[in-house]
């Protein structure tokens, strides 16, 4: 997984709490 998109990215680091707001808030 040489390329990953911007998305695959967020989780390979440690994410901020914006990022990770809108996956524990499901519209």
């Amino acid at each position: 997984m040489l390329q990953a998109p911007p998305d695959i990215w967020k989780f390979t680091r440690e994410p901020t709490p914006t990022e990770v707001e809108p996956f524990k808030r499901p519209e």
